[in-house]
């Protein structure tokens, strides 16, 4: 009986992993290669917090979406580029940057003594 409740609780655990963990990697590997997120100087936890709230943020097409513009960035295409490949919607993009922005301005993640560092810190 003790082996049978042991092989529910692993399958259990194993079926209610996210289902999103492995784009999660791929987003968070782009993220912390992406050249403007060096210059902010987001920490792995900050920009794996960022990840989560973004994916908790969208519906499963507009993550889809998502993750497929990070593998083009990865892949080394621009952002026009991107946009162009994948023939994004004005309404997709705005779910996207209103997702991005949101994980940011909640505060969630990254505190807002850090965002205003470096709002001083970095000239547009």
């Amino acid at each position: 009986m003790k082996k049978f409740l042991i092989f529910i609780i692993t399958l259990l655990l194993v079926a209610c992993g996210d289902p999103r963990a492995k784009d999660k990697e791929l987003v968070v590997d782009t993220l912390l290669a992406d050249p403007d997120m060096v210059v902010l100087d987001f920490s792995l936890e900050d920009i794996e917090c960022m990840v989560d709230d973004i994916s908790d943020a969208m519906d499963d097409e507009t993550w889809s979406l998502y993750v497929e513009a990070m593998r083009l960035q990865k892949a080394g295409l621009n952002d026009v580029e991107v946009l162009q490949r994948l023939d994004v919607t004005d309404e997709d993009a705005g779910k996207i940057f209103a997702a991005a922005i949101t994980s940011m301005m909640t505060f969630n993640c990254i505190s807002m003594e850090k965002l205003i560092e470096i709002g001083m810190d970095v000239d547009y």
